[in-house]
């Protein structure tokens, strides 16, 4: 049986889960591929590193192991096995070192819209992997200055039920007395993972390099839920045309760019080959951090945002995971401590460097 899911992009075309225990996508399956799949040279590397840079407090990798058909463009129907796992009923080190790993690695990559179903979490049957990983991977090289932005924890632009670490928050979220503790682990597992991929030139570089000049990047400039609001008649936005004619059609507006470019791209007539259908975005100022092309940073050795993903984005994650205490706090892991006062103060030191924020 042939199952059609997610939203109508595109001409209303939708993700299918088909009958044989393959997922069809309607777009290049590539980048995910290169995370997603465990004989991508850079997954091998990225895993290799990430389990020596931790000295094993992690045993394995964040990622599942997926099999993948039709990948490169200009074809756009790809392929990719169903992702099976198991529940998971207990919160363990490993599990919140893994949760801050897939939180670094997507704010340092500007991985985004990474909601709730667009994200996996579970243990692998047969085996003792644990992961919490990203299942579409479309918008990609965004300049993210802080975790919100992937959707991945609580903020202002996703509630608790929909932020992509929904289901192990919600097992944290039964841990009352050393929440804090716990919750310093998160930080410590994103901060080591900052560390790594700010300094590992070869693994950035690894990445760009997988990815062909004509590799299509999701560029969202608009919440999904304006969308349909618009459809229900509960508000008006000031739309650009490419937005009106893709929802005059039924679509939810789709946009893309292509690696290493600046346009902003739709498909304005139906056709499989994006390339010789799509017209540029015009009319809409695009927000300052959509106008950086970062990667052709990570190829010269620099993140633009590197300072934000280094000391606000860990004060962000732990104010957004420990909600303001009525006691002094402290807790530390491993060469991290936190302290978190009464006075609604967060003071982190990491190795000597402090410093703070208020909630």
């Amino acid at each position: 049986m042939v199952v059609a899911l997610g939203d109508p992009h595109n001409f209303g075309r939708k993700v299918t889960l088909l009958g044989n225990g393959l997922i069809q996508k309607p777009r290049s399956l590539l980048l995910e591929s290169i995370f997603l799949n465990s004989e991508s040279k850079f997954r091998q590397s990225f895993d290799t590193k990430i389990v020596n840079f931790f000295q094993h407090e992690i045993s394995d990798s964040v990622f599942p192991n997926l099999n993948f058909s039709k990948l490169y463009p200009p074809i756009y129907d790809g392929e990719v096995t169903k992702v099976f796992v198991e529940p998971v009923h207990e919160i363990t080190s490993e599990i919140l070192i893994k949760m801050g790993i897939i939180i670094g690695f997507c704010s340092f990559y500007g991985i985004g819209d990474l909601h709730d179903q667009n994200m996996v979490f579970g243990k692998i049957p047969n085996s003792k992997q644990i992961i919490c990983s990203p299942l579409d991977v479309e918008s990609i090289f965004s300049l993210c200055r802080l975790p919100s932005q992937t959707l991945l924890i609580p903020s202002k632009y996703a509630t608790f039920e929909a932020c992509g670490l929904n289901a192990p928050l919600r097992l944290l979220s039964s841990i009352i007395e050393k929440r804090h503790e716990e919750v310093t682990k998160i930080v410590y597992g994103y901060i080591k993972t900052i560390d790594l991929l700010k300094s590992d030139f070869v693994l950035n570089n690894l990445l760009i390099s997988s990815l062909p000049l004509d590799t299509p990047i999701r560029v969202i400039i608009r919440n999904t839920q304006d969308y349909y609001n618009f459809f229900k008649n509960q508000l008006e936005y000031q739309f650009t045309m490419a937005e009106r004619a893709q929802l005059e059609r039924g679509d939810i507006p789709y946009f893309y760019r292509i690696i290493f470019k600046k346009d902003i791209m739709w498909l304005k007539e139906d056709s499989k080959d994006w390339h010789s259908t799509s017209t540029k975005l015009t009319g809409f100022e695009l927000h300052k951090d959509l106008k950086e092309i970062i990667e052709t940073s990570l190829q010269m050795g620099v993140h633009p945002a590197i300072n934000d993903l280094e000391l606000a984005a860990p004060l962000q994650i732990f104010r957004n995971l420990f909600p303001r205490n009525h006691k002094d706090l402290e807790s530390s892991f491993k060469d991290l401590k936190i302290k978190s006062s009464i006075n609604n103060i967060i003071i982190m030191n990491m190795k000597g460097f402090e410093w703070s924020c208020n909630y």
